[in-house]
């Protein structure tokens, strides 16, 4: 059936006659609304509108990050939408902003909506977009963060990537870091030299901005390669000493250890070590050559200095173990552990036996009693070299323990003159004194139970004894210079109990040279001892010195000691003041400190050549004399002020050259140098020099100057040394 074809003019009439107002005229009629969902359409005599029914918005990236910029693409439905524009508008505006083109520029960090909104029929649609700010990288570490390896053992270390907050490769960009051994870490593998506990740091950070940053860390424990046997639980607090107590390192912490926290090492002449050279776990390696020179390169611990007992006497201990590295042990002869503060010259103590071996743990165990630490200042424990040499001389230290111990409180009294001239007796309680490397002790509280008793039944014991150790630097404060009159006559008579029963010596420390002095020394009663010295005193004597020579285990307790100043008798004309008339003599045949033989000189009993001994002068076994070394010291004798100041002496020597280049002189104290000979031939020689004396000569030895002053090497015998007083200064 054919649809019906109504023609356009009719059509036309009914429209107009049912929709539309006519200009200046008022309907009756309103429109309805309609109820279709499709856009209404309304005829004209031209065309017919078709209205937007929907709109829909879509952007080209829901994520930015700040600086970025995206697009938003429109579509308007129906394709056939008579007006198909719209607006564009961002929600906020302070984190994106939207052009009408449909750009869309990030602003700051959040999220929000571009909403666009038809003009016809106001139809919306919106799209979420979020705005990443910078944020800090990414870093991957791997999921096993602790490791375990070995000492001097190469470790490849575990993969670690980093990416930016764009999503960029920041992979190599990371450092890491050995928090606790710097050079450990080198092309991505881990080679330890110190054990124990590693943390290894990882740290990445932004190329364009370094505030934004990741780190990460692994652990690797690293083991030894000598398991650590030192214990050091409940004394790993350096403020015990401030309660007498005691602290003990083993160096397990590494380089966060306490001792090696605080150390200070200007040259950097000591390093930590786990390896083979280390004693038990880690080990401090100290080149001692390189603190030699000044006190600056001395190795200083200063974890203690808040925690001494300032300004009050007491005894200080360490004890540790050590082992010889290198080749020349001879080298560590002048290599001391020190207690020194500002303004000392330090009480110094050398350690390393003379016999020791390479590769060999050796104990040492030192107490520095009756030391005073003044109340200002700094103050340490340390080591350090006298003077270098020219081979390695490297040492491991460990298992060190440091202590403090309280002592006998006394009145120290220095007496004036006029008191020791009305006589002044020392008791070590009402009137004690003191002495570097002494402390004051209780006698009831001696742990030596024979010393104990023996003192204690002695009237010439008080109290209070002072107690000596170590064979030097016992400097005796209540002798000094400001108290000692020169040309006045000392008399000194002193108590003691030796441990060993063994005897001591005074020596005056003075400007002109340290004499030996002439004293008495014998047993009273089961190792109670009397001293007794008298002569004059001398210009430019300071302080005596209580000296334990020859006695490797001195260990003293001192009683009473009385003290007297008096008038000088008179020195005749035609004797010394220490009453020696001309023509007095001594010889010394052989060494008397015993034969020596170390890596710069030998002193050895006679080997029976025969030519050597064809001169009687010579006599029958002359000891057999060799320096292998230039500025080289042999002592000979202690003079025990038998040369005087002043005085006028022939020094004869009767010797056999072997071979020898170079010079070779006397040494007197380490002032004077007469020489006896350069070059000598092979064969016997008498050697005489005349010597006004300038100083009291306590040692009396041969030397061989430095190279750069001809000094000598080679072999002679010394047949006999002779000394001749033969004129008195008037």
């Amino acid at each position: 059936m054919k649809k019906k074809i109504i023609p356009f003019a009719v059509l036309l009439a009914a429209t107009f006659s049912t929709g539309l107002v006519g200009c200046g005229e008022n309907s009756s009629t309103q429109p309805q609304p309609t109820t279709s969902s499709e856009p209404t359409t309304t005829t004209s005599s031209e065309k017919e509108v078709v209205h937007v029914s929907s709109v829909s918005i879509i952007a080209e990236k829901t994520e930015l990050f700040i600086g970025e910029e995206t697009n938003v693409n429109i579509n308007v439905l129906p394709e056939n939408a008579d007006d198909k524009t719209y607006a564009l508008t961002s929600e906020d505006e302070t984190v994106l902003t939207v052009d009408q083109t449909g750009k869309v520029k990030a602003l700051k960090a959040g999220t929000t909506n571009v909403v666009a909104t038809t003009t016809d029929g106001a139809k919306t649609s919106k799209v979420s977009i979020t705005v990443k700010g910078e944020s800090v990288p990414t870093l991957t570490m791997p999921e096993v963060l602790t490791y375990q390896t070995n000492v001097d053992t190469p470790f490849t270390l575990p993969t670690v990537k980093a990416k930016d907050y764009k999503g960029n490769d920041l992979t190599n960009n990371i450092e890491i870091e050995d928090l606790n051994e710097s050079g450990s870490i080198k092309n991505g593998v881990f080679t330890a030299k110190i054990a124990g506990e590693h943390k290894l740091s990882y740290y990445v950070e932004d190329p364009n901005n370094s505030d934004l940053f990741a780190e990460g860390e692994i652990t690797i424990n690293v083991t030894p390669a000598h398991a650590e046997d030192f214990d050091t639980t409940g004394f790993e607090d350096p403020a015990a000493l401030a309660n007498y107590g005691t602290f003990k390192e083993n160096f397990a912490k590494g380089t966060r250890s306490q001792t090696y926290r605080a150390m200070a090492d200007s040259n950097k002449a000591a390093h930590l070590s786990g390896g083979s050279d280390a004693i038990s776990g880690n080990s401090l390696i100290i080149d001692a050559n390189k603190t030699a020179g000044s006190a600056a390169r001395c190795i200083y611990f200063n974890q203690f200095n808040d925690h001494f007992k300032r300004g009050i006497s007491a005894t200080y201990t360490v004890s540790f173990s050590y082992k010889i590295l290198s080749n020349d042990v001879g080298n560590f002869s002048n290599f001391y552990l020190q207690l020194n503060w500002d303004g000392s010259n330090g009480l110094n103590q050398t350690f390393v036996k003379s016999d020791a071996k390479v590769n060999t743990v050796y104990e040492a165990s030192f107490s520095f009693p009756g030391t005073k630490i003044p109340t200002t200042g700094n103050a340490w424990f340390g080591f350090f070299k006298l003077s270098g040499s020219n081979t390695d001389t490297i040492i491991s230290i460990d298992n060190l323990t440091f202590g403090a111990k309280e002592v006998a409180q006394v009145n120290a009294i220095v007496p004036t003159s006029e008191q020791l001239t009305n006589g002044f007796t020392f008791d070590m309680e009402n009137s004690g004194t003191e002495s570097t490397n002494g402390e004051t002790v209780v006698i009831n509280n001696i742990e030596n139970a024979d010393a104990k008793a023996a003192m204690k039944a002695n009237d010439n014991f008080g109290k209070n004894a002072l107690k000596l150790t170590n064979a030097d630097d016992h400097f005796f404060a209540g002798l000094t210079k400001n108290n000692m009159l020169v040309g006045k006559k000392l008399t000194i008579e002193m108590y003691y109990y030796s441990v060993n029963n063994k005897g001591l010596h005074f020596i005056m420390m003075g400007d002109n040279g340290n004499p030996t002095l002439q004293i008495e020394d014998k047993e009273v009663s089961g190792n109670i001892r009397v001293v007794k010295y008298e002569g004059v005193i001398e210009n430019g004597w300071r302080q005596l010195n209580i000296y334990g020579q020859g006695n490797a285990n001195f260990e003293i307790y001192i009683g009473k000691i009385n003290l007297k100043l008096a008038e000088a008798d008179p020195v005749p004309e035609d004797e010394t003041p220490k009453g020696y008339k001309v023509g007095f003599n001594f010889n010394q045949k052989t060494r008397a400190f015993g034969t020596v033989n170390d890596d710069k000189r030998a002193v050895e009993n006679f080997d029976n050549n025969a030519d050597v001994i064809a001169n009687e002068n010579m006599g029958t076994a002359p000891q057999k004399v060799t320096f292998k070394q230039t500025n080289t010291t042999i002592e000979w004798f202690q003079a025990g002020g038998k040369i005087e100041d002043k005085q006028t002496y022939k020094i004869s020597l009767d010797y056999y050259v072997s071979n020898w280049t170079g010079k070779l002189t006397y040494n007197f104290d380490n002032a004077v140098f007469p020489e006896i000979g350069t070059d000598m031939e092979n064969g016997y020689h008498h050697s005489e020099i005349t010597w006004v004396a300038n100083r009291q000569v306590d040692f009396f030895s041969f030397y061989t100057p430095g190279a750069d002053q001809n000094g000598g090497t080679g072999t002679f015998y010394v047949g006999n040394v002779t000394v001749e007083l033969i004129a008195i200064a008037k």
